[in-house]
C-alpha cells in the first residue's frame, strides 16, 4: 500500500498523524480456532476447526464498502470453517459459505450491501 505524505500542518496534529498511520496501515492476518467476529482491519484469517467448527462473521457490509477478507481453513480434520454474513448480510448471495478441504480458501469484498466472493 503506498503511503501519501501529509502537508506539514496535518502532520503536526497528531490526530491527524495517527489516522493517516491507520489509513495505510497492512490488514491484520490472524490465526482463529474458535468463532470470530471478524473487523474492517482484518485481511486474513487463518482458521484452525481441528478441535471443533468455526464460524468467521464478517463486518458489516454496509460500514466496510470495498473491504477484502480472506478466511483460510488450515487444518485436515472434518469440521468445517464457515464465512458468515453479518445479521442479514448474504455472502454471494447465501447466508453462509463452507469451507471442508484442508488448505481451502474464499476470499470476499463487501459492496456496501453484502459480500461477494471473489
Amino acid at each position: 500500500m503506498r503511503q501519501i505524505p501529509l502537508p506539514p500542518q496535518m502532520a503536526a496534529d497528531p490526530a491527524m498523524a495517527s489516522w493517516a498511520q491507520a489509513a495505510t496501515a497492512p490488514p491484520a492476518v490472524r490465526s482463529v480456532a474458535a468463532d470470530y467476529q471478524a473487523t474492517g482491519a482484518d485481511g486474513t484469517l487463518l482458521c484452525d476447526a481441528t478441535a471443533a467448527p468455526v464460524t468467521v462473521t464478517l463486518p458489516q457490509a454496509a460500514k466496510n464498502a470495498g473491504q477484502t477478507i480472506t478466511a483460510k481453513k488450515i487444518d485436515a480434520s472434518g469440521h468445517a470453517v464457515t464465512v458468515d454474513g453479518y445479521a442479514a448480510d448474504k455472502v454471494d448471495g447465501a447466508a453462509t459459505y463452507a469451507l471442508t478441504l484442508q488448505y481451502e480458501s474464499v476470499t470476499v469484498q463487501s459492496d456496501g450491501s453484502g459480500w461477494w466472493v471473489l
